[in-house]
């Protein structure tokens, strides 16, 4: 069971959020509070949370100036940016701060239980409406550690992440088992001195250089899985 909390000051948005998470057995929204300062006061609650939905214009404390101040006591919850806003720049300040996601408000709405559990089962997950605009907005580097001389299967992977795949879609387009994927990674994050998808793609995108390399064709999925 994943605890989920929410913080959203509009009262109509946050009932929705309530109403669709409740569908779903894998997920227990334990608290939901119009401002930061209601959440943090119910200390109990805090230590329960496992994802917390957070909206980034909260009155009183942005959600970009509460990241830090969630993390510096509670380290251990994950933070899941939920806003109307896609500017490249404020992206990129969320994921510094220690944000594991970032979903678009005007994302369909199943994407929301989507990153729940992509956070919750891989550390991290970005829209693929928010890729779309890093990619459209900044020139990515090709290989983001020079020094750690990266494999063509790694870049490939790097490519798919940034189309805004799932590890298991990347599976199923590489014909590997999810195990395969979660190795690659480990050794991109070992390569880039990373320790998250939200850290390596904050990293390369801060190398103005070239887009990472994907598959300009993508194989039919497959149900055989190879290592």
């Amino acid at each position: 069971m994943i605890n989920v909390a929410i913080v959203e000051d509009n009262i109509s948005i946050l009932k929705n959020y309530v109403e669709f998470l409740e569908n779903f057995n894998s997920i227990s929204v334990i608290a939901y509070s119009r401002s930061l300062h209601d959440f943090l006061s119910r200390k109990e609650v805090c230590g329960k949370t496992n994802i917390l939905l957070l909206d980034l214009r909260l009155p009183k404390v942005s959600g970009e100036d509460a990241i830090p101040m969630i993390k510096s006591t509670y380290p251990e919850i994950k933070i899941i940016i939920l806003t109307a806003y896609d500017d490249s720049a404020l992206v990129d300040i969320c994921l510094r701060r220690g944000a594991d996601g970032y979903i678009l408000k005007s994302s369909r709405i199943f994407e929301i239980y989507q990153a729940i559990c992509d956070v919750s089962e891989f550390g991290a997950y970005l829209s693929p409406k928010v890729l779309s605009h890093f990619l459209h907005d900044l020139h990515v580097q090709k290989d983001p550690m020079p020094d750690g001389k990266m494999t063509k299967k790694e870049k490939e992977v790097v490519g798919y992440l940034f189309e805004g795949l799932s590890y298991k879609q990347i599976a199923q387009f590489m014909g590997i088992s999810p195990n395969g994927v979660n190795q690659h990674l480990k050794n991109i994050y070992r390569k880039c001195m990373v320790s998250s998808r939200a850290e390596l793609m904050s990293k390369i995108f801060n190398e103005k250089d070239h887009k990472p390399e994907a598959p300009v064709d993508k194989p039919e999925m497959g149900s055989r899985f190879k290592v």
